[in-house]
């Protein structure tokens, strides 16, 4: 059987975005989230890298609010526009854990985030001072209830 290989055009073409809605019985009402495009990743990690290396070398901090960035990141309205800003991740940090969680996880189950690549970006961006919180892993016991 011959293979059919993707030309340029048709992986560009491709809409592999994805979106989920959420219902956060906390806040008793719907989000809806996406998958993060490549770039959208890459700057999440890259701006956890700038976040951890307080401008030194050899110099570390703690990533502060992971779950409120992947939240900021993915969040979106009806017509798929972002919700959130970098901006609004410190206010989004001061929200309850649980629902956080619950949205955290699913936007890792949709972009092929395991709890695992969590740890890593935080061993690798020298977040080992930070609490267990951070890894994720309480949050796969918190989900909710998704709607495709």
């Amino acid at each position: 059987m011959k293979r059919e290989f993707l030309s340029r055009e048709a992986m560009l073409a491709a809409d592999d975005l994805e979106t989920r809605d959420l219902y956060i019985p906390e806040w008793e009402g719907w989000v809806r989230i996406c998958t993060l495009t490549g770039a959208e990743k890459d700057e999440l990690e890259v701006g956890m890298v700038l976040a951890t290396t307080n401008g030194k070398v050899g110099e570390t901090k703690r990533i502060d609010n992971i779950r409120a960035r992947f939240v900021a990141a993915a969040v979106v309205d009806e017509e798929g526009r972002k919700l959130y800003s970098a901006g609004d991740v410190e206010a989004l940090g001061k929200k309850s854990a649980r629902p956080l969680s619950r949205i955290f996880t699913a936007v890792q189950d949709m972009n092929g985030i395991s709890d695992d690549d969590v740890e890593e970006m935080e061993k690798n961006f020298g977040s080992g001072q930070s609490d267990s919180s951070a890894s994720g892993s309480a949050a796969t016991s918190e989900s909710g209830t998704s709607v495709e």
